[in-house]
């Protein structure tokens, strides 16, 4: 601002200069000297008055914009969750190795739950919401669950798996002090429609009521765990075991439906089409059948087929009068 207030200044002070300069004679050359002296100082004291004044800062309005969007926030508090499949250094350490007969093994190692992992898993667990661990609920292959998490139990540790059966018990479960705060979990089994059983440690408390009534589990698979079953010989039974935050209710009707594929959309059609055939059909041979054995039309049928099939009688021979009226011929001659 001060540069354009000097500026009708440095105009006035550049046209003398120019205006004394003669080549031809000392005394312009001593005063252009003078007159440039004021040229310069003026360009000096306008270049340092402009740098005192430094331009106001523009507003950064994406920054703005995407502080106060409800996406932004949104996305930094999900990126603040726990990201599954969880990554722990203590899964390495985990000994869950499954014997071939599946009756007997180290009972040891077996029912132990190496803490460290666990520790890792409560606190990722706690510190997600429901709505979240179901968000990132890992598929699991055809060929079932059960079996897929004993037999590739490496590939889905740390995952969020979702799993649904009859509550068989629960019970406290206390375990040491650690960074989870956590001390007085549960522990239970369930058992699904094959009779194959879960173990889950449960933060919260099952509800009794839900007891013998089916369930559903949502919550990180940690390992191969076996416990001592009923049997004779105290053996052990080994499942898969998941850390949930609750153990909720569930009902089919809470389950949606897949979409029917194109394929099975087709064969249902085929299969509707080929029974209104088949019926149709059945129908008609029954209607048949029906009207003949009738024992009414039975009769008239073969009353109509002997009509048909009787021969004519023959027909009577005719008798001729003898004479005229009177009597015989011989009578009357006699006579």
């Amino acid at each position: 601002m001060l540069l354009s207030l000097l500026s009708p200044f440095v105009f006035f002070y550049s046209r003398r200069i120019i205006a004394v300069m003669n080549p031809f004679q000392n005394q312009g050359f001593f005063m252009l000297k003078t007159r440039r002296r004021q040229f310069v100082s003026l360009l000096l004291i306008a270049s340092l008055c402009h740098a005192e004044e430094p331009a106001a800062p523009k507003p950064d309005l994406k920054t703005d914009a995407k502080s106060d969007s409800p996406t932004a926030a949104a996305s930094a508090t999900e990126s603040a969750l726990p990201a599954f499949p969880l990554k722990s250094e203590w899964f390495s350490h985990i000994a869950d190795t499954m014997p071939d007969d599946k009756t007997y093994g180290d009972e040891t190692e077996a029912q132990q739950i190496e803490m460290h992992a666990l520790e890792d898993v409560l606190v990722a667990v706690n510190a997600s919401p429901e709505a979240h661990l179901k968000k990132s609920v890992r598929e699991i292959e055809k060929k079932g669950s059960f079996r897929a998490l004993m037999k590739d139990a490496e590939l889905y540790r740390g995952s969020v798996v979702q799993i649904r059966g009859l509550l068989e018990n629960s019970e406290r479960f206390p375990i040491p002090e650690n960074k989870s705060s956590i001390t007085e979990p549960f522990r239970g089994q369930i058992s699904n429609i094959s009779g194959q059983i879960f173990s889950f440690i449960s933060i919260e408390r099952p509800p009794q009521e839900l007891l013998k009534h089916p369930v559903r589990l949502t919550g990180v698979f940690i390992k191969r765990y076996a416990y001592k079953n009923r049997l004779a010989g105290e053996k052990l039974t080994w499942t898969p075991l998941l850390v949930v935050k609750k153990v909720e209710a569930f009902s089919e009707a809470d389950v949606a439906s897949p979409p029917m594929s194109k394929t099975t959309a087709m064969l249902v059609a085929f299969a509707m089409v080929a029974l209104f055939v088949r019926i149709y059909w059945k129908m008609n041979k029954q209607t048949t059948k029906g009207l003949t054995g009738n024992p009414f039309t039975k009769l008239k049928n073969r009353i109509a087929d002997k009509k048909s099939t009787k021969k004519p009688a023959p027909p009577k021979p005719l008798i001729k009068p003898d004479s005229e009226p009177g009597g015989p011929a011989e009578l009357n001659s006699k006579s």
